[in-house]
């Protein structure tokens, strides 16, 4: 039989992919905008953190076309996407090596 029908587990695994696809890129910036607004609080480097957090708001209002929030959803959307089709492609990979 050309197609078999899918494992109850790959939706499951699909789910998990396209969740930690999601809160993974989220929280890279989550953390990197944590240890900018530290630094901008320490003297002497606090204009490291201050550009720091610059650069995080305009690379995400790139993303975002100039909302910094929209552009944090279009990032995570897109990761979520791309791990999405990454495990779809390894179930596929698997089951034709069977």
């Amino acid at each position: 039989m050309l197609l078999r029908p899918l494992p109850e587990r790959f939706l499951r695994s699909l789910a998990v992919a396209g969740t930690l696809g999601f809160v993974a890129p989220l929280a890279v910036m989550g953390l990197l905008w944590l240890v900018m607004a530290s630094l901008s609080w320490l003297p002497g480097i606090g204009s490291w953190g201050q550009a720091g957090l610059q650069v995080l708001r305009y690379f995400c209002d790139t993303f975002g076309s100039g909302n910094p929030l929209y552009g944090l959803l279009v990032i995570g959307s897109t990761c979520a996407v791309v791990g999405m089709m990454f495990d779809t492609y390894a179930v596929s990979v698997s089951r034709a090596s069977r």
